[in-house]
């Protein structure tokens, strides 16, 4: 979270002590100031005076997700079938099965 202001920068160094003293720690969250910041992302604009960095958070590409998801699991053996409406989804527990009825198909499996 990026903080424009002094308010701001006051409010978010405000929050990271009350993480830190509900049990997190700086490998949760820790306040950044700009210089600080800086180093992790230089393209930050100028109007950026601290941020609240959260370490361990990560994020993915979504597109890139799906088409490496999408190899991962024809080599396991999924039929993977483009531009279907998936219409319903239901789970079996007594033989621990999904069931996926598409516009078209449907398809079954654990």
């Amino acid at each position: 979270m990026v903080m424009l202001t002094e308010e701001e920068v006051v409010k978010g160094r405000e929050d990271v002590e009350k993480c830190w003293g509900m049990g997190y720690t700086a490998e949760d969250i820790v306040y950044l100031d700009r210089s600080e910041a800086l180093k992790l992302e230089p393209e930050l604009g100028p109007q950026v005076l601290g941020v609240k960095y959260y370490p361990k958070d990560a994020s993915v590409n979504p597109k890139r997700l799906i088409r490496v998801l999408s190899i991962l699991a024809k080599k396991l053996g999924v039929k993977v079938e483009l531009g279907q409406s998936v219409e319903q989804i239901t789970y079996n527990r007594e033989t621990d099965t999904y069931r996926l009825k598409t516009e078209n198909s449907s398809f079954s499996g654990r």
